[in-house]
């Protein structure tokens, strides 16, 4: 179905991502900080990232950048911020979408994923 990198500081939320994901047939890859998810970005094919913008090392919004001057692979942010200046920047770095975590379920990110595989 495709490879997720769901690149999250949480292991609590990390785990209920990647277990859901699993589920519906994808393949997960995890990252915990910044530097985990730029050397997994470059040794796993991904077919898209999940990405959280607050992370140790570099910031969301900094891998973001760094995977879309590399890659057209879709990336969604998973945030617990919602400023919305925080929203414009990581959409201005690459981003494909943007989700506060407080706002959906998991069946939101997994339609969220399906759409940014199929178009």
């Amino acid at each position: 179905m495709g490879n997720i990198l769901i690149v999250e500081d949480d292991p609590s939320i990390r785990k209920l991502v990647r277990v859901n994901l699993a589920k519906r047939g994808y393949t997960v890859s995890e990252a915990g900080d910044s530097h985990e998810a730029i050397a997994l970005f470059q040794e796993v094919p991904v077919d898209l990232v999940l990405l959280d913008l607050v992370l140790p090392g570099l910031s969301g919004v900094d891998i973001c950048a760094w995977i879309r001057a590399r890659s057209d692979v879709p990336i969604i942010i998973l945030s617990a911020r919602s400023e919305e200046d925080l929203k414009v920047a990581a959409l201005d770095a690459g981003a494909d979408d943007y989700l506060v975590k407080s706002q959906v379920v998991i069946a939101d990110v997994v339609e969220r994923i399906k759409h940014h595989l199929t178009t």
